[in-house]
């Protein structure tokens, strides 16, 4: 998808006529990271409007796979976001941020940084569940590989 927009159009009304397909889409959330990287919300938001929440949440959960806790806060500091929202695979900002996986983890210190950010800043709500019914904390504490203890102390419900 190539196009360029002048700098008097209006985001909010030009992007739904050219978004037409799921690569349309992709793009436009890539887009929406550059804008996100460049602390422009005004163009963020517009795309968040055209894409849809979930594929918006999209790129803040790869954000939080991957320890870009700035591109994380950008993306929630854009007006009317909710950081409850799952992505297109059903997977909350938090869940992602506090996954135990087997490769491509942040650091603990990062993993730590952005689930209490989550928590503590955003208040964002440790009982969501995915499709299939777990929670961040279930996430974080895959029964076949150890655990952070930092990060699944967080993410306790009764804490």
């Amino acid at each position: 998808m190539a196009f360029t927009l002048r700098p008097d159009v209006d985001l909010t009304t030009a992007l739904p006529s050219i978004v037409q397909s799921q690569e349309d889409r992709h793009a436009l959330a890539l887009m929406l990271e550059r804008a996100l990287d460049r602390k422009n919300f005004h163009a963020a938001a517009a795309l968040v409007l055209t894409i849809g929440e979930n594929h918006a949440a999209h790129v803040a959960t790869n954000a939080a796979c991957n320890g870009n806790i700035f591109l994380l806060d950008a993306y929630l500091s854009i007006p009317g976001i909710d950081g409850n929202t799952p992505n297109i695979h059903g997977i909350t900002i938090l869940m992602a941020a506090g996954a135990n996986r087997d490769f491509g983890m942040p650091s603990e210190e990062i993993q730590f940084a952005m689930v209490s950010q989550l928590v503590t800043v955003h208040k964002v709500n440790k009982l969501a569940t995915d499709g299939h019914g777990k929670t961040a904390y279930d996430h974080a504490t895959p029964r076949e590989r150890s655990h952070r203890e930092r990060v699944v102390k967080l993410l306790r419900a009764e804490s």
